[in-house]
């Protein structure tokens, strides 16, 4: 697991990644329906 020690981590708030998380799964719902 020493690799991962290398990666740098930038930390969002918890609002940031909810935010991403609603636009990825309207992006997903969007595509399933028009697919």
């Amino acid at each position: 697991m020493e690799e991962f020690e290398e990666f740098e981590y930038q930390p969002k708030s918890v609002k940031e990644i909810f935010i991403e998380m609603k636009n990825i799964v309207e992006l997903m719902v969007d595509l399933a329906y028009t697919a």
